[in-house]
């Protein structure tokens, strides 16, 4: 067995990550409303929602329906958690992933009709940050069966550096983005119109890794804090996606949290987001939904952007013909 190299594995790792994450590119679109466009312009936060609190019901759960992998011999034995896994839908199946979702398409009567007025569009290559990734959605099992199979031939896989124990456990963490793959690509078929590419990240609400093990503090330091907003029925668990404009190195969040607690570190991270400088987020573009007052609301949009540092912003208004009421 090869000696363990930390650094080593730590480049094989983000190896894999990026061979496994989807490439996004171009501008996608987030569609929201009033209220809601102008905290994410005041904030410089995108609020990603739990996935138990979101419109479907299934969320992150329609792969585990059925057992679409049960005559697919893998080449990784990590991946063999995928075959038997018919299942009753569970909520543990779901409860510390996150995410906000965007769109292909900038001008869906739709959307605007099902999530709000404005239509904002993100630079996705610079929707990227450590743990957060982005998704295309497929509507089909067999889609997501065919991603699997590919996933699991990447040559990476069969770095050196992972054949040994701890080595492993750097492997075990890259396949957890295959694992969340799994889930937040497949939709319903109901949801196709929305041509969905999501935002996703995993906070753990305890050290639990999710794979039968545990790690210390050490190895969660970049996870997002959690935070709470009021909502009709319960608090509604979220986490924020933000670019920071001096961000700490994995060294120094590791120094941070080295020997903490589990509630010490959590509120360490949660401390040290809230304070914070944010950049601007990668948004190029804003249109204003079919509306009343559609032309007022272009003026407003446009001097609001301007005085929250925009100033690049095209705003248009949609050309749907629907008076919105």
């Amino acid at each position: 067995m090869s000696d363990f190299h930390r650094d080593k594995c730590l480049y094989a790792m983000r190896k894999l990550n990026d061979k496994i994450k989807d490439k996004v590119v171009g501008t996608i679109y987030h569609y929201t409303k009033a209220e809601k466009f102008k905290e994410i312009i005041k904030t410089r936060e995108i609020w990603m929602t739990n996935a138990l609190f979101v419109n479907d019901t299934t969320e992150l759960r329609a792969s585990l329906e059925g057992d679409i992998f049960k005559d697919i011999q893998f080449k990784n034995p990590e991946f063999s958690v995928f075959q038997n896994t018919q299942k009753k839908l569970e909520s543990k199946d779901v409860e510390d992933y996150y995410l906000a979702s965007f769109s292909k398409d900038n001008n869906s009567l739709y959307q605007f009709r099902s999530y709000g007025d404005y239509c904002i569009g993100f630079d996705a290559k610079k929707l990227k940050k450590n743990r957060f990734n982005l998704f295309k959605c497929v509507y089909k099992q067999r889609d997501i069966k065919n991603w699997i199979v590919k996933k699991d031939s990447l040559a990476e896989w069969q770095d050196d550096c992972f054949n040994n124990e701890k080595g492993q456990s750097y492997k075990r963490t890259a396949f957890l983005i295959v694992k969340s793959a799994r889930q937040a690509k497949l939709k319903s078929e109901h949801y196709e119109l929305e041509k969905e590419i999501r935002l996703l990240v995993a906070s753990n609400s305890s050290w639990d890794s999710g794979l039968g093990f545990s790690y210390g503090p050490e190895m969660f330091c970049e996870q997002p804090a959690i935070y709470f907003r009021k909502h009709n029925f319960s608090d509604v668990p979220y986490v924020k996606f933000f670019i920071p404009k001096k961000p700490k190195t994995r060294k120094e969040l590791e120094k941070l949290v080295k020997n903490k607690s589990q509630i010490e570190t959590k509120n360490i991270i949660r401390n040290m987001e809230m304070g914070q400088e944010k950049e601007l987020l990668p948004i190029s573009t804003v249109k204003i939904g079919p509306m009343q007052n559609q032309e007022e609301a272009l003026i407003t949009t446009k001097t609001f952007l301007h005085e929250h540092g925009y100033d690049k912003v095209e705003v248009t208004s949609s050309d749907i013909p629907y008076r919105g009421f």
